[in-house]
């Protein structure tokens, strides 16, 4: 397992590794590359910047992930200057 923020800060070190977390886009993904390797981004909890917070669930046997959605974050109100 590899868990990191950046993936580009990983580049050339997954090989051995069979699960990869990351999460820099913020953006909720489960995928398998061609070499079966799993790469998972859960998302954003928060849901700070797209208003769609998620968790990754991951099971390691047999190997998988799904994504739970979380209640969606409601719009922030506008804050007017009347200054």
């Amino acid at each position: 397992m590899l868990i990191t923020h950046l993936p580009d800060s990983i580049k050339g070190l997954v090989d051995d590794a069979d699960l990869i977390v990351t999460a820099h886009s913020h953006r909720a993904s489960v995928v398998n590359d061609a070499r079966g390797r799993l790469f998972v981004n859960p998302g954003e909890l928060s849901g700070w910047f797209f208003r769609q917070p998620s968790i990754a669930i991951v099971e390691t046997k047999p190997l998988s992930a799904q994504i739970l959605r979380l209640p969606d974050m409601p719009v922030p109100p506008v804050v007017v200057d009347l200054a």
